[in-house]
């Protein structure tokens, strides 16, 4: 297989990470660059503070990942803005890796649902969410809804199972690595 970048796009509680974690197990030298794991590193994390810098140190990491031979997975919380993306897209071409981008939606209500779970969950384990109230969710929601990339393949995660998804996404990149 030849070596990719795949940006999965999608609004909160969409089904990204559980999709990233299926294909990192089915994707030999693949590597999940998630801005999760990063911005709980930082002291008293504030998005509206430390976003920028999270992003530079999740491409950074990407960056050096791709360099040393390994596929890129990437969850679309990172990418959310045209120029981190295009960020991606030149690695890409720098290292003759393909560019795949595609989105995860689902409903509001199906999204709420999740988010609720996720809350509950976290509660329950002392995990710690960086959105934790129904009023935060559904401005992030929105403001998701408002920035849709057409052009791209997408995949609704509230008809289509976890493991149904993940083939899709196999298939989709065996299709485009092939061409």
């Amino acid at each position: 297989m030849n070596k990719f970048i795949l940006i999965i796009n999608g609004p909160m509680c969409s089904g990204k990470s559980t999709l990233t974690d299926l294909l990192l197990k089915k994707i030999p030298q693949s590597f999940k660059v998630s801005s999760d794991k990063i911005r709980w590193q930082i002291a008293n994390y504030s998005s509206d503070i430390h976003r920028e810098l999270v992003s530079e140190l999740a491409f950074s990491l990407a960056k050096k990942a791709a360099e040393n031979g390994l596929s890129l997975i990437i969850d679309g919380t990172l990418v959310n803005k045209k120029i981190v993306n295009k960020k991606y897209q030149k690695l890409a071409k720098k290292l003759n890796y393909k560019f795949i981008e595609i989105k995860i939606n689902a409903s509001w209500e199906v999204i709420r649902h999740r988010f609720q779970e996720r809350v509950k969950n976290a509660k329950l384990t002392g995990n710690h969410i960086s959105c934790t109230t129904l009023k935060r969710m559904k401005e992030i929601y929105n403001r998701y809804m408002t920035v849709q990339t057409p052009d791209i393949p997408t995949f609704d995660s509230d008809k289509i199972s976890p493991e149904k998804l993940c083939q899709k996404i196999l298939k989709l990149l065996k299709i485009t690595l092939s061409k």
